[in-house]
């Protein structure tokens, strides 16, 4: 039996070792062990090197606990996925229960055994379990049992065929468990509590997610929520859903206003109002408790809207909230992209998620792109909140010099409404001018919001991505999707001398098995490294690429930019936007490897002239794109639209 065990790890570097140490010694032994780097700042990368081919590292930008776990799925090659926290442990002989299990039970697709509560600062991982020392199999009848806090636990065995149906939420930063668990269950699958401890949990350990109660209680009111949400609820769940979903937001309502939970004598009336909060009932929930006002009256509440999918809009938007997270309240939503293709039942989704999501009654409602756009639009006025849209690009403007109707109007139908636009480059504002898409004095400029890496040191960056210290390396970063065009990249090498270079590219998608079949031909040697940590890749990297086929502003180029990398990259328009501003950016004609390998074997060749424009880079790139002036700019639109609402 093939188990992969899958360790996602942020900041771990206390516990990280024994979490492998206790995967490697299982009798028999795991199929494989991953272990997913989240964007680790201490020494978390460094002890995993360490291990060499003995665990397979993983690495990325920091998306947390759930997006780690899936990438963690989504490179491992097991039937079954044992998923362990980074500080718990495998108890002695725990695959090998694990392996019974799956016999006692053909029918599971997820076992969960119980485990050992133990303290975080014992030397010996001992304790209570967690459930009682029995076994359990639930299915979709023992949904609401499970949405009633039922003591589950993360650390789980998962057949890889119930994952690739329903994985984790990349989303979800609290109760990314449940959340699985109870969408397992919805799509027909069976879960197997097993009464034997098999991993020690340390618990209440400073800084986890579940030692934040405030955190973990908005968590489960998600999970509630989405449930509550679906189509194909029985009638009694339906209700059994609403009224849990009602008791936990008038939890959240007496922890905010400085009690610990709702007096016995002031729960029902508690509950009735909560009840009233949910979706369709806003008005009368404001009537029944007229003391919640919106905080846009008093405060920053701003809350997020943009697609849920990989890139620069993501980065973006998660810069800003830690940058404003001090003054500004934010709360997020993300809109499925396939919702917005054109089916009417799709929109319709997609705007009562918004309007459960939002029925707190945010001052501002922030949409990044302007599909996001169109979502937020009658959410925001519905909710009474000030709308502002920031364009992430225009492409589908600028890729034809007519653009159809539809195109035009749905840009205009948000753009126009907005109270407020926000433009990043210079391309854009003249695409919003020529078709004009928006009133022009609702449109300002801005910068995006970027954090510049903590580069590794050279000589460990290389280390830990196999690569010679004295190696020109080439980097590319991003998807690997077709706008990204990083065959072009590869074709490129394939025009260069052998031995010249050694290229890093770091990401994933759908293009990578065919760009990897291609690799493996090229003259230079190239690595796919999945996502890596930017200051691991830009700490080893002596030149950066990008070979995008069309571009926003792009936010890996600005972070190479800032550590002092030289740029090659297309000249398209986000890439010109770099230059436009004064960063010395080498660019080349789109999707034309002789031009890019020409540009890349003259910085190969030349150290002097690489050296120079790297410092000259480094330089140009604060001054170009202003980060205070950006977040004061923004906090200057919330505040000048909080409590107006609709424009």
């Amino acid at each position: 039996m093939r188990i992969s065990v899958v360790i996602p790890a942020y900041n771990a570097e206390r516990w990280v070792g024994g979490a492998i140490g206790s995967a490697l010694a299982q009798v028999p032994a795991p199929h494989e062990v991953i272990v997913v780097d989240d964007g680790s700042t201490d020494g978390t990368s460094a002890i995993l090197a360490g291990y060499g081919g003995a665990a397979r590292v993983v690495r990325q930008r920091n998306a947390g606990l759930a997006a780690a776990r899936n990438a963690g799925a989504a490179a491992a090659s097991g039937a079954w996925l044992f998923f362990l926290d980074a500080d718990d442990e495998l108890l002695p002989g725990a695959l090998a229960a694990l392996e019974e299990a799956v016999g006692r039970y053909p029918g599971a697709d997820v076992i969960i055994p119980n485990f050992l509560r133990c303290d975080p600062e014992a030397a010996e991982l001992e304790g209570p379990p967690a459930r009682p020392r029995r076994d359990a199999l639930l299915d979709r009848d023992d949904l609401i049992e499970v949405l009633g806090g039922r003591v589950l636990g993360a650390n789980a065995l998962v057949r890889a065929g119930a994952w690739r149906e329903v994985p984790y939420r990349d989303g979800m930063r609290e109760c990314e468990d449940l959340d699985l668990w109870v969408r397992l269950l919805l799509a027909g699958r069976r879960i197997v509590l097993l009464g034997s401890p098999l991993v020690a949990t340390r618990v209440g350990r400073p800084g986890s997610l579940s030692s934040d109660l405030a955190r973990m209680r908005a968590g489960r009111r998600i999970v509630l929520e989405d449930v509550w949400l679906r189509r194909d609820l029985r009638l009694s769940e339906r209700l059994r859903v609403g009224l849990r979903l009602a008791r936990a937001v008038a939890a959240e309502l007496a922890v905010s206003r400085g009690a610990p939970s709702p007096r016995p004598s002031s729960r029902a009336g508690a509950t009735l109002a909560a009840l009233m909060r949910l979706p369709g009932l806003p008005r009368l929930a404001q009537a029944l408790d007229p003391a919640r006002q919106p905080a846009g009256a008093g405060g920053l509440d701003i809350h997020q809207v943009l697609l849920d999918e990989p890139g620069g809009g993501a980065t973006h938007v998660g810069l800003l909230e830690r940058r404003l997270g001090d003054t500004v309240i934010f709360d997020r939503s993300t809109v499925d992209p396939s919702l917005l293709r054109g089916d009417p039942l799709g929109w319709l989704r997609a705007w009562r998620r918004l309007l459960a999501a939002t029925r707190y009654r945010p001052g501002v409602i922030h949409a990044h792109g302007v599909r996001a756009g169109l979502a937020a639009l009658p959410v925001a006025r519905l909710r009474g909140a000030g709308l502002v849209v920031t364009i992430h690009g225009l492409h589908s403007l600028r890729a034809t010099p007519s653009p159809s109707r539809a195109t035009l109007f749905a840009n205009r139908l948000v753009l126009r409404a907005a109270d407020a636009v926000l433009v990043m480059s210079q391309d854009d504002l003249e695409t919003v001018q020529r078709h004009r898409l928006a009133l022009p004095a609702r449109v300002r400029t801005t910068s995006p919001i970027f954090g510049p890496p903590v580069p590794l040191e050279r000589a460990t960056a290389r280390e830990l991505l196999g690569v010679p210290t004295d190696a020109v390396v080439l980097l590319w970063l991003g998807r690997l999707e077709t706008e990204k065009d990083p065959s072009a990249f590869i074709r490129a090498l394939e025009r260069m001398e052998p031995g010249s270079a050694v290229a890093i590219i770091a990401g994933e998608g759908s293009l990578r098995p065919a760009l990897e079949a291609r690799a493996s031909r090229s003259p230079v040697d190239i690595r796919f490294s999945g996502w890596c940590d930017p200051g691991t890749a830009m700490g080893a990297a002596d030149v950066f690429v990008s070979t995008s086929r069309w571009e926003g502003v792009p936010i890996a180029s600005l972070e190479a930019a800032s550590v002092g990398l030289p740029i090659v990259a297309t000249a398209v328009p986000g890439n010109l936007e770099l230059r436009r501003r004064g960063v010395p950016v080498v660019l080349v004609p789109p999707a034309d490897p002789d031009a890019l390998a020409e540009a890349l074997a003259l910085l190969i060749s030349e150290p002097t002239y690489r050296t120079q424009l790297a410092h000259a880079t480094a330089e140009a790139v604060s001054g170009a794109f202003p980060q205070d002036g950006a977040l004061d700019g923004l906090l200057e639109v919330y505040r000048a639209l909080a409590g107006k609402g609709c424009g």
